[in-house]
């Protein structure tokens, strides 16, 4: 079974439409995986093992073995309801909650086949890029323990790269999918904005930067994925197109913030641009040299952040009539929501965006793609962001952590951190590519060349 559970996910769902394993004798293998790495890992807020073994069950004995991810086992994000399962956000204010409200998002999952198994772990309201919260503790990187996950998807990436499970839920407003799949080796897709059917019951300023995927080994599990969830979107093909046309790619590893770019960085950026040339794409090296405000942009991303947090704040103070203060949240998240009650005038957010989104339709009239780190830096250890750290530094951390890929949820286009290679320490880089707004196949269809021609699929943490 331990070779069962290294195949990708439509590998597993191969074998169980073909009768050559049950969907109960899978869900025991993924069960055991997961309380032999679990404990070092850290990766689930919550598991139901009993009530996933029944679902198994109840698939085991029907016969309709047609949906395409027919009894794979899956963890949900713990800020994505489901009902009857708990909701914690991350935060001790709601240890308790339990999830009522069914997403159409969801509802795809349940349809698509899925088996849900628990939630995987996040920073609290997942507002830090790394998976450490009061609540759940630590989220440990399966390829180096003294290391982060990323986040806030780093309990989903953290289980996948521990192989628990070949793929699992996530979700990304300015690089929680693509930032934890860089650090874990994995690949990571954030999807165009408005291309699948909405996750939440409840728009918000957060809401509309938020964008639903799931990290994979494959490429293939996350294109059938994208075809589960998305709204009315031509179905992306399960392999790579033949023949495929040559692609102008435009490189830049100067950022918005002008944060420098750690050398291993800048030499598998290097590398990256070599692999696509030897593919018969064009590679032309761009500055991201423009006339932008980055610190108006960094104030409306944390604001747009603190704005959904003082909500909550604020509604769960008068709910239990209490004060905000005396509220179980975590000292960042304190912090935070007093940044956004001094500094109201950062609410002039969207003309800040509205450049950003210009700037990349000017790359995009020239470049079918854009090629980039997706961290400036190389994985960070735990600690380095603690909730319980100081405040500016935090912030500058994680504005640093996320040049490269905050951008492309602001733009709306389509985005994808690809495992190509690894550091000097054995710890994966991932490398960004984007296109524009509705051209995700595109994406893909580069994506499979890569995996193809440079597989990753070999390179895992040691068990």
């Amino acid at each position: 079974m331990s070779e069962v559970l290294d195949l990708d996910g439509l590998g597993q769902v191969e074998l169980l439409k073909n009768r050559y394993l049950t969907p109960l004798e899978l869900m025991d293998a993924t069960i055991s995986r997961i309380e032999k790495v679990e404990p070092s890992i850290r990766a689930l807020s919550y598991f139901d093992f009993e009530k996933a073994r029944d679902q198994a069950k109840k698939i085991t004995s029907q016969n309709n073995r047609s949906r395409p991810f027919h009894g794979l086992p899956l963890l949900i994000k713990d800020n994505t309801s489901v009902p009857g399962m708990p909701l914690t956000y991350g935060s001790r204010l709601f240890l308790n909650n339990v999830g009522v409200e069914r997403s159409d998002y969801i509802t795809r999952l349940e349809q698509a086949g899925f088996i849900f198994i628990g939630k995987s772990s996040v920073s609290e309201f997942s507002i830090l890029p790394s998976t450490e919260s009061l609540l759940m503790g630590v989220t440990k990187n399966p390829w180096n323990l003294d290391y982060s996950a990323s986040g806030s998807s780093g309990g989903a990436a953290a289980a996948v790269s521990a192989g628990m499970m070949p793929l699992a839920h996530a979700n990304d407003v300015g690089g929680s999918i693509r930032l934890p799949a860089s650090v874990c080796g994995l690949f990571g897709f954030k999807p165009s904005v408005g291309r699948c059917v909405s996750a939440t019951m409840h728009q918000s300023n957060l809401s509309e930067l938020m964008i639903h995927h799931c990290v994979s080994h494959s490429v293939r599990d996350s294109a059938m994925f994208l075809n589960v969830t998305q709204n009315g979107y031509q179905s992306i093909p399960l392999s790579a197109a033949k023949p495929y046309r040559s692609l102008r790619i435009a490189l830049f590893q100067s950022n918005y913030l002008n944060v420098e770019v750690d050398q291993e960085i800048s030499y598998a950026l290097e590398q990256t641009a070599q692999m696509c040339r030897s593919l018969g794409h064009r590679v032309e090296y761009v500055d991201f040299s423009h006339n932008i405000d980055s610190q108006a942009i960094c104030d409306a991303f944390m604001y747009v952040a603190a704005e959904t947090v003082a909500n909550i704040a604020n509604i769960m103070a008068t709910s239990l009539r209490v004060s905000k203060e005396s509220l179980l949240l975590e000292p960042y998240t304190k912090e935070l929501i007093h940044w956004y009650e001094k500094n109201p005038q950062v609410q002039a957010k969207k003309p800040s965006f509205q450049s950003v989104k210009c700037i990349f339709d000017d790359y995009f009239k020239e470049y079918d793609v854009l090629l980039s780190p997706t961290l400036p830096m190389l994985p960070y250890k735990i600690g380095e962001l603690s909730p319980v750290s100081d405040f500016s530094h935090t912030v500058d951390m994680v504005k640093n952590i996320s040049a490269y890929t905050s951008l492309l949820n602001i733009s709306g286009g389509a985005a994808m951190s690809v495992p190509l290679h690894q550091a000097a320490n054995g710890l994966p880089i991932g490398m960004q590519f984007s296109a524009d707004k509705g051209h995700d196949q595109l994406l893909f269809e580069l994506a499979y060349l890569l995996e193809q021609s440079f597989p990753w699929r070999k390179r895992i943490p040691k068990k």
